[in-house]
């Protein structure tokens, strides 16, 4: 809070563009990171309109308020956020935002809607591996649920065998084996 703060006198106090849109994108992760949604929605919708905003800009004020309006239970204002961020799959957010467009396709029942995403994201993902092998956790779970678990052991199995870590938090091995 005491960042968000230190970022709104200076957006007050600024007087060029470039000093500015710095404060606007201070408040909004500071929103975001202290867990005040409200704030980060107002300030990323502020960043995105920003005219001397560059496109990574751009996406970080659209994925900041995508998650936020996540975390406050507005899933249909989040999706769409979602929905554009996918569209650029081998960025970090746009990866991300498939893999929630995916579980969303889970969690709403689709079941035989996952595989062909899952499948799309995967030509396209870039070097995004974590959130594909997210996405192919996904993918095994709904072929699980409706009970087809020889498919989903080997969804599981292909990832236990062919996914490389990518660090200490990864946790797609952990998912695999507790699901195997």
């Amino acid at each position: 809070q005491d960042a968000y703060n230190g970022y709104s006198v200076l957006k007050d106090n600024a007087k060029m563009d470039e000093n500015i849109l710095t404060a606007k994108t201070g408040m909004m992760r500071s929103a975001y990171r202290s867990g005040d949604y409200d704030n980060a929605v107002k300030v990323s919708a502020l960043v995105e309109i920003d005219a001397v905003a560059d496109s990574a800009q751009l996406r970080e004020a659209v994925y900041v308020r995508a998650k936020s309006l996540l975390s406050t239970s507005r899933r249909s204002e989040a999706v769409k956020l979602f929905e554009r961020l996918s569209a650029q799959p081998s960025t970090a957010e746009g990866a991300e935002a498939v893999y929630v467009l995916v579980q969303n396709t889970y969690d709403s029942g689709d079941f035989a809607g996952v595989e062909p995403k899952v499948y799309d994201f995967a030509s396209k993902c870039g070097t995004q591996s974590y959130w594909l092998a997210k996405c192919y956790l996904v993918l095994g779970d709904s072929f699980a649920e409706p009970g087809n678990l020889k498919q989903a052991k080997a969804t599981f199995e292909s990832l236990r065998d062919g996914y490389a870590s990518s660090g200490e938090t990864d946790d797609i091995q952990t998912n695999v084996k507790l699901r195997l």
